[in-house]
């Protein structure tokens, strides 16, 4: 039991020996003999107990085991198993971006314009049907009739005479626009380009303006909230 007990003293003795005064590995003799287990047992004695094996307030030996036993298992690391490591969760595949819809032929204001240049061209088609020149769209003429059309929408009112421009004629000279002859077509409520042409070629008088031989020159301007129309021609 004693050579047992020897043994593992010995063996904690080991790890427990970074807490031990530094002569504790020194031979305990001149001539360099090895004191062995005893020397280590009076050295625990003295490092935990406080007093050497065998004199009063020594620990027995189940006490300095237990005393060794509790040092070295409160200093050990005791090794942890690794954390379970979570099965890697497959890569969602990237959500698919809806394609991007494709723009639509126009904005509203392109869509205007377009309107306002399809009414020069079914102009045009009703000219050549007469054996007329082709009126050319004139940029000037374009403003002047935009500002017209605006003018109907903002003021609500549907006539040549605008409360804010006057005539078509003065409306025209303020924008710098010169001419020799010059006309206005209007109309209110139509919402396509064939829709307020084929109106104005069923009126004789606004027939007459774009069959006029001595226009050269044809603007258009139009505003969708409502349908307001209007064509200036110069000559």
């Amino acid at each position: 039991m004693k050579r047992k007990l020897t043994k593992t003293v010995v063996a904690l003795a080991v790890i427990f020996s970074m807490n031990l005064p530094a002569y504790a590995a020194a031979p305990c003799a001149p001539n360099g003999s090895d004191c062995g287990s005893a020397i280590l047992w009076e050295l625990l004695c003295q490092n935990l107990c406080g007093a050497p094996c065998g004199e009063a307030g020594a620990c027995d030996t189940e006490e300095l085991l237990n005393t060794l036993l509790g040092r070295f298992l409160t200093n050990a690391t005791l090794p942890t198993a690794p954390a379970a490591q979570q099965p890697a969760q497959p890569e969602q595949p990237a959500r698919s971006e809806q394609p991007a819809r494709p723009e639509q032929p126009a904005d509203a204001a392109l869509s205007v314009h377009a309107y306002e240049k399809e009414v020069v061209r079914l102009v045009n088609l009703e000219r050549e049907k007469a054996g007329l020149a082709a009126l050319t769209l004139d940029a000037a003429l374009t403003r002047t009739a935009r500002l017209k059309s605006q003018d109907m929408h903002d003021r609500g009112y549907f006539d040549h005479n605008s409360p804010t421009y006057g005539t078509p004629f003065q409306l025209m000279k303020a924008q710098g626009v010169s001419y020799r002859t010059a006309g206005e077509n209007i109309a209110m409520g139509y919402r396509t380009p064939e829709a307020v042409v084929v109106a104005w070629m069923n009126s004789p008088g606004h027939r007459a303006n774009i069959l006029n031989a001595s226009y050269t020159k044809i603007g258009v301007g139009y505003v969708s909230d409502g349908g307001y129309w209007t064509q200036h021609f110069t000559g």
